[in-house]
């Protein structure tokens, strides 16, 4: 029987082909041409995009555990699908899937897919804090590299993507790089701070429309930053694919300065979020894990 890190990478192989449709639509700015349009607010590319993301998600169901308790995941979902209202890609049918995880990790796949493990879950502290780190996972699905744009770059992007997770990050580093070849940004060294500085600036945006403080999402980077040692090797997958330094942690404060909310208020949601996600504590508090 095939390990589930091998079924993960032979079916990469098969949506890799599925990208060949859509990687020379090269969109940076995400301007949709008026005459590429299927239904109103999907382009063909989007069509194209959330094909390859169900692809993804199955191969994810059938190799993770999923959280599936009803309260926590439909909390979850109705946060995420806010904040993709308020994104640059609002017709994506954004959908979130708890991943049932010790380790802290997020990531986001093609057409709206996000990830979060009950990890990540249990080290935050109000809904603003969850709603920041969804914001930068929605703010994910917004990027795409332009020197990707051809199928063969795509392509060798992808199987790249699986040779590197599959031999350095494990299955959930593997399951970042999946979605991000997947939407055609293989991300080099050079090029990881460009993506996660443009995904933090418009999370921070996105948190701000959508009434959650921008704050929080600072304070979820200080406590991975600063993380417990105990923890530390529970977020190595994350450090490596959304790198938290000095330099990050100086650009998202920048970003938060420059942001207009002189005269706005926000509401945590403390108690809301505590309540709703009480079983993902649970799991926690009482030993064990």
């Amino acid at each position: 029987m095939r390990s589930k890190k091998a079924k993960l990478i032979v079916s990469l192989s098969v949506i890799t082909v599925m990208l060949a449709g859509c990687a020379t639509d090269n969109d940076a700015s995400f301007q949709q041409d008026p005459n590429d349009r299927e239904t109103p607010g999907l382009s063909r590319r989007d069509h194209k995009e959330i094909q390859v993301g169900e692809e993804i998600h199955r191969e994810i169901l059938s190799s993770f555990s999923v959280y599936t308790e009803p309260t926590a995941n439909e909390y979850v979902r109705e946060i995420t699908q806010t904040i993709g209202k308020v994104s640059h890609r609002p017709g994506l049918p954004y959908q979130c899937t708890i991943l049932f995880s010790d380790k802290i990790y997020a990531t986001a796949a093609p057409g709206g897919r996000i990830y979060i493990t009950t990890g990540f879950i249990n080290i935050l502290d109000n809904e603003s804090e969850l709603a920041g780190v969804l914001a930068h996972e929605v703010a994910e699905v917004q990027y795409h590299n332009p020197k990707y744009s051809g199928s063969k770059q795509a392509l060798g992007a992808a199987e790249t993507a699986a040779g590197l997770a599959a031999g350095f990050l494990g299955p959930y580093g593997m399951l970042a790089l999946v979605g991000i070849a997947a939407l055609n940004t293989m991300t080099t060294e050079k090029d990881l701070p460009q993506r996660v500085d443009m995904a933090d600036k418009k999370g921070l945006c996105y948190m701000v429309r959508a009434g959650y403080d921008p704050q929080c999402y600072i304070d979820v980077l200080y406590k991975i930053i600063y993380a417990d040692p105990n923890q530390v090797g529970l977020l190595v997958d994350y450090y490596n694919s959304r790198p938290v330094n000095a330099d990050r942690l100086k650009h998202v404060n920048k970003v938060f300065r420059e942001l207009k909310i002189e005269n706005q208020t926000f509401d945590t949601h403390r108690e809301k979020f505590l309540g709703s996600i009480s079983s993902v504590k649970a799991l926690y508090f009482d030993g064990s894990h």
